[in-house]
C-alpha cells in the first residue's frame, strides 16, 4: 500500500494538467489532478473494527483535462486496501489492495445568461476492471463500503456503469453559493453477476458553498437509491445510502488541500460504516 500512494503523489507531482471527478471538489472549468484518501470507521455490526489494521482505506487519482471551453475530458483510478491486524479470520491472505474500476468520461459546461450560476452535464462510463472476489481479493471491500452513496461502481467486480448528471450551481450572496445534482446511473452486470437484473440508481445532493480565495468549504448531503432492479424501491432512509458531509480546503496558488468529515444517514448505510474521514490534495492549472 505504501508503495501506491508514493506512485500516486508522484503522477500528481508530474502530470499537474487534470482535475477530479469527485463531486466534492471545486467545479471550476480548469484542468488538474486530484489525489483523494478515504478513511471509513465500520459499524461492528458489519466487521469488528478492532481487527482492521489502521491503513485500511480507499485512494482516488482522478484527473480532468479541459479540452475545450465547454467539454473536460475526466479519468479515474481508485485503489482499495483491506487488512486484518492479525490473521484473517476466513483464513488465507491478511492483506489486500486492489485496483478498481477505471472510470472515463466527460463534462459539458452549459451557457446560461446569468455569468453568477453554472450548469454542466457529467457522463461517462466505469469500465469493469476490479478483479473477483476471493479469499486473497477481498480489499474491494474498503471502498464499496464506504463510498457506497458516491461511488459504489467504483469498486463492484463485473459491473459496467454509465452515469448521467446534472450539476446546477446558484450563487446566492458574494461568496455563497448553492449546489444542486440530480442524476441516474445504469448498472450493467456481467461475469459472476450476468444472471442478475440490471439495475438503475437515482442519484441526488445538495451542498451549501463557501469560496473564496484564501479558504473553501462545503456542507451538504448526497446520496442514491435504486428504483430498477432486484431491489427497486424510492426510499431515502431506508433503502437508500446517503450521508452528511462538510469540509474545508486551503489554496496556496495550484495547490489545494484539504480535510473533510462524512456520516452515513439511514439504517442501510449505518449498519455498515460509523463515520469516516478522508483528505484532498488538488493541483490546479
Amino acid at each position: 500500500m505504501k508503495k501506491v500512494i508514493v506512485l500516486i503523489l508522484l503522477a500528481g507531482c508530474w502530470a499537474g494538467r487534470m482535475y477530479a471527478q469527485s463531486p466534492w471538489l471545486s467545479d471550476t472549468r480548469l484542468s488538474s489532478l486530484s489525489l483523494e484518501w478515504d478513511k471509513p470507521l465500520f459499524d461492528n455490526r458489519y466487521v469488528d473494527r478492532g481487527d482492521i489494521k489502521g491503513a485500511t482505506s480507499a485512494l482516488f487519482l482522478t484527473g480532468r483535462i479541459r479540452a475545450t471551453d465547454n467539454l473536460r475530458i475526466v479519468a479515474e483510478l481508485p485503489v482499495s486496501y483491506f487488512g486484518y491486524k492479525r490473521n484473517n479470520p476466513f483464513g488465507n491472505e491478511d492483506n489486500s489492495t486492489v485496483i478498481g474500476n477505471i472510470y472515463l468520461g466527460g463534462i459539458w459546461d452549459l451557457n446560461l445568461n446569468n455569468p453568477d450560476n453554472r450548469a454542466f452535464i457529467e457522463g461517462g462510463v466505469r469500465i469493469p476492471t476490479t478483479p473477483s472476489q476471493s479469499d486473497k481479493r477481498f480489499g474491494a471491500n474498503t471502498g464499496m463500503t464506504s463510498e457506497a452513496s458516491d461511488r459504489f461502481e467504483a469498486f463492484m467486480w463485473d459491473t459496467w456503469a454509465i452515469p448521467v448528471i446534472g450539476n446546477y450551481v446558484i450563487k446566492i450572496d458574494g461568496p455563497f453559493a448553492v449546489k444542486a445534482r440530480l442524476g441516474t446511473i445504469y448498472d450493467l452486470f456481467v461475469g459472476d453477476f450476468k444472471d442478475e437484473d440490471n439495475s438503475m440508481w437515482m442519484l441526488y445532493g445538495v451542498t451549501a458553498l463557501y469560496r473564496e480565495t484564501s479558504v473553501e468549504a462545503q456542507l451538504g448531503f448526497s446520496g442514491r437509491n435504486q428504483y430498477v432492479g432486484n431491489f427497486s424501491g424510492v426510499n431515502f432512509w431506508d433503502s437508500g445510502f446517503t450521508q452528511l458531509r462538510g469540509g474545508v480546503a486551503i489554496p496556496f496558488r495550484n495547490v489545494v488541500p484539504g480535510i473533510y468529515v462524512r456520516k452515513p444517514l439511514g439504517d442501510n448505510y449505518n449498519s455498515l460504516m460509523d463515520f469516516a474521514y478522508g483528505f484532498s490534495l488538488e493541483f490546479r492549472r
